[in-house]
């Protein structure tokens, strides 16, 4: 028995492949993207940095799966994959390990500035990238 939803409307999900209707998405997507905002724009609110960044990349990957319900498999990692080539490419000294700790450990006044502009750019690179295959 598929569950239900209860709400304005209701929507029943029957599976995982289930895709939702237009305004679901939507909705999913502007709450997603403004929970980034804020992230990005108050990162100490949402805990330490290491946190923030991984909030981050959950909310990113929850945001292609909406856009992408019926995406091959092998492309469920499509935003990790892409945040380790950003790191390679903008930190090659970084060593592995998240942003975040890096950052911290090299010890700038900058520390979340700098974090958050990383983030910012990241963030915008990928979302041109996640439009519906």
């Amino acid at each position: 028995m598929p569950k239900t939803l209860k709400g304005p409307k209701q929507l029943k999900l029957k599976s995982s492949k289930h895709i939702l209707p237009f305004d679901a998405q939507h909705a999913i997507i502007q709450k997603i993207d403004r929970r980034l905002k804020s992230l990005v724009t108050k990162p100490k609110m949402w805990g330490d940095l290491e946190a923030v960044e991984l909030q981050m990349l959950l909310l990113l990957e929850i945001r292609w799966i909406v856009l992408n319900p019926k995406a091959p498999n092998g492309k469920e990692r499509f935003v990790q994959r892409r945040w380790v080539q950003f790191i390679r490419a903008n930190y090659p000294q970084a060593l592995p390990g998240t942003l975040a700790q890096w950052i911290m450990d090299c010890g700038s006044d900058e520390d979340e500035v700098e974090f958050a502009k990383t983030l910012q750019t990241f963030i915008k690179e990928i979302v041109c990238q996640m439009a519906p295959k």
